[in-house]
């Protein structure tokens, strides 16, 4: 990385301030620096000029935001607020969260019915309820379904509508060839869309080409690098690979930035057992159970009954052996690599 771009924005009930300044990480030179001032509803506008600045002054030629080209329709303010909102609820992959987020989608779409990011999103969050078992299958399948197709249909040059049709097709139609289409052409379209990247990741694993796979969820690492899917991401795809020591370390640094995130300490369960080392997975089981609270106190007394009888390694068994040990984590555990 030679640049480094920092940011921020403040905003009021109709104006928006948006500061940038470009830093060459070789020297900490700042480079250039700039403020924009937009009414919300431009906001598509203050990005565009953002990229052409940062274009010209670094001198180099990006690549057309077609994304952004496509779209002539000024966005409803607060649509986009709401649009907002579920994306950040819909990120922290708890159900709660993530079934708020639909609220969002939907008010986003009351708002502006044909926004197709909205319609990406609310497919996302009703596909990360199918793997809760929030919903059924034969109520969140069709909606997401639905509502991904919905996307591509009003987005066809969107690079998140691409994604989560990508997601739809991977994870719940097994649609592999499809699903690759659909990652690669959402990553044509932006190359830091690091869902895309994370999906073509998945895919590349689960036709077991590991080196690959990990390659590719670095990128979508680096597009965003304090996404705690991501990170635990890398960790998985390490272990895959045979790198179990460095698959470790990673999940590690992931739980140490959001250690409330449960696929990272799901995964260290699943690398512990591998190895044999059931006292340190056992302990991510416990913490992995404080964070979600899937089991009954039913079902934690046969746990405990069995690893007073048996141990902790007949005990684990039980627990990976259990559902709800795969619902508390969202799609991506539920592909057989």
């Amino acid at each position: 990385m030679d640049y480094i771009l920092e940011g921020s924005a403040r905003k009021d009930t109709q104006r928006i301030r948006i500061s940038a300044q470009l830093i060459r990480v070789e020297d900490q030179t700042h480079v250039w620096a700039q403020s924009y001032d937009r009414d919300v509803g431009n906001l598509l506008e203050v990005q565009k000029d953002l990229g052409a600045a940062i274009a010209q002054h670094i001198q180099i030629s990006l690549a057309p935001q077609k994304n952004l080209a496509r779209i002539t329709d000024q966005v409803d303010p607060e649509a986009y607020d709401d649009f907002l909102k579920g994306e950040y609820l819909r990120n922290k992959f708890n159900p709660e969260a993530v079934k708020k987020s639909i609220e969002f989608y939907q008010q986003a779409l009351e708002r502006n019915p044909t926004y197709a990011p909205a319609y990406a999103g609310l497919a996302e969050s009703y596909e990360v309820l199918l793997d809760f078992s929030v919903f059924p299958p034969n109520e969140a399948y069709p909606r997401s379904e639905a509502a991904a197709r919905k996307a591509v249909e009003l987005g066809p040059e969107n690079s998140e509508c691409h994604a989560a049709f990508g997601w739809q097709l991977l994870a719940y139609d097994r649609d592999f060839a499809g699903a690759k289409r659909e990652f690669r052409r959402a990553i044509e379209l932006n190359p830091s869309n690091s869902e895309a990247h994370e999906g073509l990741a998945w895919y590349l694993a689960i036709r077991k080409q590991f080196d690959a796979s990990l390659s590719e969820v670095r990128k979508a690492q680096g597009a965003d690098p304090l996404s705690p899917i991501m990170n635990a991401d890398i960790g998985n795809m390490l272990f895959y690979s045979g790198r179990g020591d460095e698959a470790i370390q990673q999940l590690r640094a992931a739980i140490s930035l959001d250690p409330d995130f449960p696929a990272s300490h799901y995964y260290l369960i699943k690398i512990y057992q591998s190895r044999g080392s059931y006292e340190d997975a056992f302990q991510e089981f416990v913490n992995l159970q404080s964070i979600n609270g899937q089991f009954s106190k039913e079902k934690l007394s046969e746990i405990k009954s069995i690893h007073a009888k048996s141990g902790w390694k007949p005990a684990l068994q039980d627990v990976l052996a259990s559902d709800n040990a795969t619902r508390a984590l969202g799609r991506k555990i539920r592909f057989s690599v």
